[in-house]
């Protein structure tokens, strides 16, 4: 799951937390522009392995130059 991960993050988004509970992921990062965001959720609802990504949060931070997130997300069941 982290290779895969990996791939779809595009440059200027940042993890720093990533929790799972049997098929559901919260990730929580930073970006430094909207256009980095909506790429990551568009790789996700491109991926065969992630279904719903949903952000839940999105804050700017203070004399940062990036936002912080959080989104949810669930695996896709794939049949072997």
């Amino acid at each position: 799951m982290l290779r895969d991960l990996s791939i779809i993050i595009p440059p200027g988004l940042y993890l720093f937390e990533i929790n799972k509970d049997k098929l559901h992921i919260t990730l929580k990062g930073n970006f430094q522009s909207y256009e980095d965001i909506n790429k990551f959720i568009t790789n996700m609802k491109n991926s065969n392995w992630i279904k719903n990504p949903m952000l839940s949060e999105i804050k700017t931070l203070t004399n940062k130059r990036v936002s912080y997130f959080v989104l949810h997300c669930s695996l896709a069941l794939l049949s072997k």
